[in-house]
């Protein structure tokens, strides 16, 4: 008798809707009033729409893993790496850490710097590097890096 399981895992920051399939296993348990789960998802075939860029998802996991017995089941640990292009640009970012608190890793084919690739998928140029566009573009291009972090 098959049975269905939904899991919501919440958003991560400015990323939204994740479409992936996802292959893996867990083992759901009820303990002490408590449900727990421990298992890994892989994601494959994924995609997900950052500030209109359409990134791939080159690998992605998914572990729920329990921690003195308790699993948070809408904080789990992810590692996911991904990538798309931007005015000819191939962009990569790595994601690993507990989806409350990830960490977020930028590369580019040509090596641009952080700020850079963040100026890309947000603007889709380059700003901040010459006097003429320093004032408003830098100051908003400033606000999103904090926001990515």
């Amino acid at each position: 008798m098959g049975r269905n399981v939904k899991v919501d895992i919440p958003s991560m920051s400015l990323v939204k809707n994740i479409k992936s399939k996802v292959d893996g296993g867990a083992k759901i348990r009820y303990e002490n009033g408590a449900i727990g789960m421990d298992g890994t998802f892989s994601l494959r075939d994924g995609k997900f729409y950052l500030n209109g860029n359409r990134f791939k998802i080159d690998s992605g996991e998914i572990r729920f893993i329990s921690k003195d017995g308790v699993t948070v089941l809408s904080d789990p640990f992810v590692i996911i790496t991904a990538s798309t292009t931007v005015k000819g640009e191939k962009i990569e970012v790595d994601v690993s850490g507990n989806v409350s608190s990830p960490q977020m890793a930028f590369s580019s084919s040509s090596g641009k710097t952080k700020e850079e690739i963040l100026s890309l998928l947000a603007f889709k140029t380059v700003v901040g590097n010459n006097s003429n566009n320093h004032d408003d573009t830098s100051l908003n291009h400033k606000k999103i890096i904090q926001m990515m972090e």
